[in-house]
């Protein structure tokens, strides 16, 4: 027969062991436990705010090149096509639109940035015949040291009016 503690319930003595309280293993576990889930939700919220950053800088540069086709095809319409396909070349000719001018032949430089952040360029193409022009619109941003664009393209034909 297993012996009894006097005065205690009627649990064998070796089980009575565990009222005593915990043990040094016991509190490094949960230690490691409580380390662990803490470090889990570190992570996560830090994921979450750095996908939540790219996600407005994403949607701000679509925008940056929506509004810089928008602005390429109301220039086709205010200098008409000769002008306009005369700033175009069958090799392309890139120009910085961080101001929404076509005087900034070439790449954006460093001053020459949207926000602080953004740079929009566009490459006017255009066809042998002379009679389309695609602007193909880049507005690109750095992630961290990784370099991210929101490209978009539009192609603009010749057209006559009639008055």
């Amino acid at each position: 027969m297993m012996g009894r503690l006097p005065g205690s319930d009627s649990l064998p003595y070796i089980f009575r062991w565990r009222e005593r309280g915990q043990t040094l293993v016991e509190v490094l576990i949960a230690i490691l436990i409580v380390t662990l889930v803490l470090t889990a939700v570190v992570i996560s919220v830090i994921v979450a705010n750095k996908s939540a950053q790219f996600s407005r800088h994403k949607s701000r540069s679509t925008f940056l090149a929506q509004e810089g086709i928008e602005w390429v095809r109301s220039q086709r319409q205010e200098v008409g096509w000769g002008d306009f396909s005369s700033l175009a070349s069958l090799g392309g000719s890139e120009y910085c639109l961080d101001t929404l001018v076509f005087t900034n032949p070439g790449s954006c430089g460093v001053g020459e940035v949207i926000d602080g952040l953004y740079t929009r360029s566009v490459v006017l193409t255009r066809d042998i015949a002379g009679v389309e022009v695609t602007a193909a619109i880049d507005v690109a941003w750095f992630e961290g040291t990784r370099e991210v664009s929101s490209p978009v393209a539009a192609t603009f034909a010749q057209y006559e009016t009639t008055n």
